[in-house]
């Protein structure tokens, strides 16, 4: 029966389409991920005190002399 093969072939190309796509999404959602990456900030310092606000001015005190 042709009719038969050319809906199988339409299946085919259905298929074949839809592979088509959701790989050139897997590509842009790969270079999306990269982006953010790359856009992150590379060297992060976060100082923290942890000690009593005497000590705290002491240390500010100490700071200020060396300058």
């Amino acid at each position: 029966m042709p009719r038969a093969y050319e809906v199988a072939g339409q299946l085919i190309k259905n298929v074949a389409d839809a592979t088509d796509k959701l790989m050139q999404l897997q590509q842009k959602l790969k270079q999306v991920e990269e982006e953010k990456e790359a856009k992150g900030p590379t060297n992060v310092t976060n100082a923290m005190f942890v000690g009593s606000t005497s000590e705290l001015q002491k240390l500010l005190k100490d700071m200020g002399k060396d300058k």
